[in-house]
């Protein structure tokens, strides 16, 4: 009989590899940790609860407790000089492109580069 199956994918990271790792090192946590991570909180929220915690992690929160906000998808078109500088400067934030689109929107204040 089989053991447990794992999921199991290949990202281009186009460019952002550095920014991903000094992510991850500057969070002690490994590179694949730092996805998983960041693939759960990107999942829609009723999915979210649905997943748990993602193996080896906690944040001591339950899924109920999950701060709920409203999104909205939204396909761009750009230049691909400007779809790059979204990804590369997104990336060396530790942003989403949704969260660094977003904060541009709102005029917030970005983090400090990673």
């Amino acid at each position: 009989m089989a053991g447990a199956s794992r999921d199991r994918v290949t990202i281009d990271l186009r460019g952002i590899g550095n920014a991903v790792r000094a992510a991850a090192a500057c969070r002690g946590m490994g590179i694949a940790q730092l996805v998983r991570r960041a693939l759960v909180m990107s999942l829609d929220l009723r999915a979210t609860a649905t997943v748990g915690p993602v193996k080896g992690e906690s944040d001591g929160q339950t899924p109920d407790q999950v701060p709920t906000r409203e999104t909205a998808k939204l396909t761009l078109r750009l230049s691909q000089a400007h779809a790059d500088a979204l990804m590369l400067n997104a990336g060396a934030l530790g942003l989403s492109y949704g969260d660094y689109v977003g904060r541009l929107v709102a005029g917030s204040r970005l983090p400090q580069p990673l």
